[in-house]
């Protein structure tokens, strides 16, 4: 049974999860209905994080992120941009800026000559 409360439909759903770790939502739901049940998909996603089977961020952590934002909003105001480490993304060296711009570049001129057939074609359409 669970620490505090009796809950028999949750105590089934961590059984049917014990039994198959990778049953879904919709068998669980249906044997739970049929054994007398009623379960909800926040049951079934409790029942997986007691049992370790997915991740779960510590408690209090989205607590501890909010008192560090109102942290950094007292101390740098509305102004304040997030430092991006060197090496810390996919854009690392120049090389890679260089080349992301090339493609771009190439992208916009392909798009441009499409557009000019277009308008060449409704042109022509449309003087006949």
């Amino acid at each position: 049974m669970t620490a505090n409360k009796k809950s028999p439909g949750f105590d089934f759903v961590v059984k049917q999860l014990e039994a198959d770790k990778d049953v879904d939502y919709a068998t669980v739901r249906d044997a739970a209905a049929a054994a007398g049940f009623t379960i909800y998909p926040i049951m079934y996603g409790r029942a997986k994080a007691k049992l370790g089977l997915v991740e779960v961020a510590p408690r209090g952590s989205r607590k501890k992120a909010r008192e560090r934002a109102k942290q950094r909003k007292a101390l740098h105001g509305d102004s304040f941009v997030p430092v991006i480490e060197p090496g810390s993304g996919p854009m690392e060296s120049l090389e890679a800026v260089i080349d992301a711009m090339k493609a771009g570049d190439a992208a916009r001129q392909r798009y441009r000559a499409a557009l000019l057939q277009i308008r060449e074609i409704l042109d022509d359409v449309l003087q006949d």
